[in-house]
């Protein structure tokens, strides 16, 4: 007679962990993701213009995608189960505390464009006038982490091709704080052109080396 074992499946080299990576932003009018290796050996692909890092983020607060999905069900007379269910929203968003003081973090916690406003040219000091009505800006959003290394490194990324700063948390300025951060929250909506709010990616050369544990061995190839 046959024992769970002989049914199980358990594969703990298929456990991913986020060792290190990072969140990048671009503005809309960049390049969008395709891909995120390239070549036989799966190396990780330099990004297109104008994608910047956003810099060290706290551990405490590192990033977290959340999804949250709306049902609407049709009850049927006599039935405890929905006769018929439909989804009509999700809405996905990217949190993360960044701790560095940098031109990108403050353009994304004070939402407005930071590229043209002027340093002064004698104390290089920096004054920002806050916009009394900021209007959205559209960014491309980018994370990407690395789990193991050199020729067992996976990467695993999310694309947002059309996101907003829909949300910014507390500043806190005081000597026991741990740092001065700047928490965000990042909503994405569908790109029109590409026609999708999230790509996600999961490649390099230990993926592609476990490509059959993983079950997409079989699936076609692509361009």
């Amino acid at each position: 007679m046959a024992d769970y074992t002989s049914i199980a499946h358990r594969q703990a080299a298929l456990i991913r962990k986020a060792l290190q990576g990072s969140v990048f932003v671009a503005p809309y009018t960049s390049a969008a993701i395709t891909a995120i290796t390239t070549g036989s050996a799966a190396g990780i692909l330099t990004l297109p213009a104008g994608y910047t890092d956003v810099g060290m983020v706290d551990k405490k607060n590192a990033p977290t995608w959340a999804s949250k999905v709306t049902n609407q069900t049709v009850m049927a007379w006599g039935d405890v189960y929905a006769a018929r269910r439909d989804i009509t929203a999700v809405d996905g968003s990217l949190k993360f505390t960044m701790l560095e003081t940098n031109k990108t973090s403050l353009q994304l916690y004070l939402g407005q464009d930071l590229s043209t406003t002027p340093v002064d040219n004698v104390t290089k000091e920096l004054v920002v006038n806050q916009s009394a009505r900021p209007q959205p800006i559209p960014y491309r959003v980018l994370g990407i982490f690395q789990d193991g290394s050199g020729t067992n490194a996976v990467y695993i990324g999310r694309f947002y091709p059309r996101a907003f700063v829909t949300d910014i948390g507390d500043q806190k300025w005081d000597d026991d704080a741990d740092a001065l951060v700047y928490d965000v929250t990042i909503t994405p909506e569908n790109d029109s052109v590409l026609g999708t709010p999230v790509i996600h990616y999961f490649g390099g050369p230990g993926w592609q080396s476990m490509l059959a544990q993983t079950g997409f061995n079989t699936n076609p190839g692509g361009s």
